[in-house]
């Protein structure tokens, strides 16, 4: 772009040439130390996890849809390629000016300013095309041709980074465009210059109009950290630690964990890397991931005393839905009641565990309440042989897969794999109807563990519950259906721990420390804790995710705040889906919160609390009482339990 601004009778001038110099030497400098750089780091990268670049797939994850170049007010990966409505204006209207322009006889020519517009137009194009990675045209080919002819591209997972570009790109194209636009008008001098800081100023009120800038306050201790310090200390041991959850290396989560542990002078097994080793993903991950649902063997337990580990620690608002097929809840529960894992203390939303030697504690008989689901397998998009996928307004995701005997061979759908640890009360459940019958596999990482058929006889959807086997070992979990006779349409299917029932016939008191929350559990065990200066604005607690039979409940949220009475906690609604945004129900101060609910379809039901940051509180429980109902009947597959009916 330098070069291009050198008018063409000038350009072999040595003059020139000799002023260059300074530039092109320290481009070349810095491209030799970028080399260096590379080969210093190549062995390390070679054996990460990162070595000949991440799949396809994790890019697409990452990768932003083209309405994020104008959406206001983007959420995720799509505000990050945010360009707004007025700078392409401004640069738009100078490019044509420029391109329709003539030059007065008597101005010197200075370069080639149309050809420099032109390549910072394809190199906006270009870039624009590679920050939606997987999601642009014709499936992503501009990332893919990029990833074959330059092999380190292949090593970005958030194509989005290509807009560190855009700065330097809209400086020099918007320096033309308003040369451009100025000397086409009588805008002289002063009047240029305020017409130019009138327009940056306006881009930068509709660019700041698109951010909310935050303050973050990093606490200055933390007693769970410190106890574990401290215990290590007064036994001549160097403090170490696991930290859960668990990550495979590279997810920012870890961040939290680190500046604690740099707090404490806390040794930690896990933190991250933007290069992860081999090494570490198999002896510390994938060795040690049951461990972010509460499932620990006896030969983790001993690897982690072998190396001078005695202690977890447990962030309980670090926990999202991808670490485990159930709330957070359920792991603490697991750990709390390990013979072979003792609670230490809990501050806040950090829990410290320490870790026995094969003494074994004793723990006395509990049966756990039911883990709601955070694994929903929607079967019109599993993997599957034969069918046929029909759209259906009373369908969870609106649509189902069909399958009629005989139409097709080896017919099947398939759910995708979920990591589960064993537990004696797994089951699946499968909203289904139609007249024939299905055979349901349960798969164990390659292991059948479980086979059972299912008859089905209803034109409604009903829901079938089949139990998994308790099973053996930390593994990944699916589920196999083929049919066997008859005509019968599948919808979806849940992974669910413990027992529901579809049709309560007395009121149903949730704890809320039981259902996906942010914040921390009470010392009750029972209430979550909110904090104004440290939970989000957001989503802070919602479930069950399970259905409930046809009819009309009442839904309650049941709170607590030392706050005036009547200020403005936060807001609840019921859902059937994540677009459902309407009926939303204010939480207030000393009164109460609740709604009428009229089930219409056997869907699973998801209640969400938002918090509105006013005042600190508590949510102790979410119950749901029945008002009336339709008629219900039990459905089970055969030789099934007859626990759970399901609903007409």
């Amino acid at each position: 772009l330098g070069l291009m601004q050198t008018p063409g009778r000038t350009w072999f001038d040595r003059s020139r040439w000799r002023a260059r110099v300074p530039g092109i030497a320290a481009l070349g400098a810095f491209m030799v130390a970028a080399a260096l750089y590379r080969g210093m780091r190549h062995a390390h990268i070679a054996a990460s996890e990162m070595a000949g670049g991440r799949a396809l797939r994790e890019a697409l994850i990452f990768s932003p849809r083209w309405q994020g170049f104008w959406l206001w007010a983007a959420e995720g990966v799509n505000s990050h390629i945010y360009i707004g409505y007025l700078l392409p204006l401004l640069l738009a209207a100078g490019a044509v000016t420029l391109f329709l322009r003539r030059s007065p006889e008597s101005e010197p020519r200075a370069g080639y300013p149309r050809w420099t517009m032109a390549v910072l137009a394809v190199s906006f194009g270009g870039a624009m095309l590679l920050a939606l990675g997987g999601r642009g045209p014709l499936d992503g080919l501009a990332l893919r041709m990029v990833r074959t002819l330059i092999p380190p591209y292949a090593m970005i997972r958030q194509p989005a980074k290509i807009f560190v570009l855009m700065p330097t790109l809209i400086a020099a194209a918007g320096a033309l465009s308003f040369d451009a636009l100025v000397r086409s008008t009588a805008l002289r001098r002063r009047g240029a210059g305020i017409a130019v800081l009138v327009a940056v100023l306006l881009v930068l009120a509709e660019y700041k109009a698109q951010v909310r800038p935050t303050i973050c306050l990093l606490a200055d201790r933390q007693d769970a950290y410190a106890a574990v310090a401290r215990e290590d200390e007064s036994a001549g041991q160097l403090p170490r630690a696991l930290v859960l959850p668990i990550w495979p290396g590279e997810s920012a989560e870890a961040s939290v964990y680190e500046y604690f542990a740099q707090q404490y002078g806390i040794r930690m097994i896990n933190g991250y890397s933007p290069v992860v080793s081999r090494e570490y993903v198999e002896e510390a991950f994938r060795r040690l991931e049951s461990a972010n649902q509460g499932y620990l063997t006896d030969e983790q337990i001993d690897y982690l005393l072998s190396i001078g580990v005695r202690n977890l620690l447990f962030h309980e608002n670090a926990f999202p839905e991808k670490v485990s097929p159930f709330p957070v809840s359920d792991a603490l529960r697991r750990l709390a009641r390990h013979p072979r894992v003792e609670p230490v203390v809990q501050a806040d939303t950090v829990h410290a565990f320490r870790l026995l030697p094969p003494v074994a504690k004793k723990v006395p008989a509990h049966r756990p309440p039911v883990a709601f689901p955070a694994r929903r397998f929607e079967l019109e998009h599993g993997l599957k042989e034969g069918g046929e996928t029909q759209a259906d307004p009373e369908a969870g995701g609106g649509g189902f897969l069909r399958f009629v005997s005989g139409a097709s061979k080896d017919a099947f759908v398939e759910t995708k794999p979920a990591r589960a640890a064993p537990a004696a009360n797994l089951a699946w459940w499968i909203r289904s109807r139609g007249h024939g019958r299905v055979e349901a596999q349960t798969f164990w990482g390659e292991d059948e563990i479980g086979k059972q058929r299912v008859s089905l006889d209803d034109d409604d959807w009903t829901w079938q519950r089949v139990p998994i086997p308790d099973p053996a070992r930390y593994d990944q979990a699916r589920l196999r259906i083929e049919p066997v006779a008859g005509k019968v349409d599948l919808d979806l299917v849940l992974l669910v721990a413990g027992d529901w029932q579809l049709a309560p016939e007395k009121p149903v008191e949730i704890a809320a420390a039981d259902l996906f929350h942010a914040g921390y559990t009470a010392e009750d065990g029972r209430a979550v804790v909110f904090r104004r200066d440290v939970d989000p604005l957001a989503a802070v607690l919602y479930g069950p995710k399970l259905p409930l039979a046809k009819g009309t409940y009442r839904i309650e949220v049941l709170h607590a705040s030392d706050a005036p009475a009547g200020s403005e906690l936060g807001r609840f609604n019921v859902r059937l889906s994540e677009r459902d945004e309407a009926g939303w129900v204010p939480v207030r101060s000393g009164e109460p919160a609740g709604m009428e609910w009229v089930q219409e379809q056997t869907l699973p039901v998801n209640i969400v609390f938002v918090f509105e940051r006013n005042h600190d509180m508590r949510v102790e429980a979410v119950r749901i009482t029945p008002v009336a109902r339709t008629s219900v009947s039990s459905t089970t597959g055969e030789g099934g339990s007859t626990e759970s009916p399901s609903a007409r």
